[in-house]
């Protein structure tokens, strides 16, 4: 599963870089027709690739927030568990060793 989301995600990265290339590319394309001036170009291919960003920010909250629940419908142990357990186990060990070890009287 996890291979499978990160297949997922670093084909969207490439398409990101593929389309900043092309964006790139028609930017500078719009500043050579006189049709955009250079700061409006880059503030243009700023706000664009700033709104991309925050698309794959949203979308790897949301793949955590799924896995997550997936995980949890696994009934499976998580680590803060297990260091619970450990924590018990380790206070019974020390209680047991008590009981075990004679009293001086």
């Amino acid at each position: 599963m996890f291979e499978t989301i990160k297949k997922g995600l670093l084909t969207g990265l490439g398409i990101v870089l593929i389309t900043k290339e092309r964006l790139d590319k028609k930017m500078e394309k719009l500043v050579r027709e006189g049709k955009l001036s250079q700061t409006e170009a880059e503030q243009m291919l700023n706000d664009l690739l700033k709104s991309g960003e925050d698309y794959w920010d949203a979308v790897e909250v949301r793949i955590k927030d799924n896995v997550q629940e997936s995980l949890g419908n696994l009934d499976l142990c998580t680590k803060k568990d297990l260091l619970k357990l450990q924590e018990e186990i380790e206070r019974l060990q020390e209680r047991v060793t008590e009981l075990e070890t004679p009293s001086a009287e």
